[in-house]
């Protein structure tokens, strides 16, 4: 595969993280699988399903995933003590305490080593703008 991402990290709609019942912790929104939810930011009550209350990692290379059903298949990282050369090989920054923010996946061409399929980025609110940043329509 070469230029999945197109060499900008992409937005990702339908994806919150908030801080948990502290600091320290942090629950994770998504879209509501079955479709009723509306795209839009912030998220509104009726239009997410919300993690359970998870430490929040420290940023790093990805070395195991959330495994929460709502999570599954998200590759959110629930320890990011791995390695560029073992593990997911790819690197996920963890939410910033105190915002609500968005995803962005895949990386961007300054990211070197770092990017990749699994690369997140939980730490930016959707106010933020860069010309590393895109999106893509899509329907599917």
């Amino acid at each position: 595969m070469e230029n999945l991402w197109g060499n900008v990290h992409q937005f990702v709609d339908g994806y919150e993280a908030v801080n948990g019942s502290d600091a320290a912790h942090v629950k994770y929104r998504l879209i509501k699988r079955e479709g009723s939810g509306t795209f839009r930011n912030p998220l509104q009550a009726a239009d997410y399903e919300e993690s359970s209350d998870l430490v929040n990692p420290a940023n790093g290379y990805i070395k195991n995933i959330v495994w929460e059903d709502l999570l599954s298949l998200q590759f959110i990282g629930s320890d990011n003590t791995g390695l560029a050369t073992s593990h997911l090989h790819d690197y996920f920054y963890a939410h910033d305490a105190g915002d609500v923010n968005i995803l962005l996946a895949g990386g961007c061409w300054d990211f070197g080593a770092q990017a990749g399929v699994a690369f997140l980025y939980s730490r930016y609110d959707a106010t933020f703008s860069d010309m590393g940043i895109g999106g893509r329509l899509e329907f599917i």
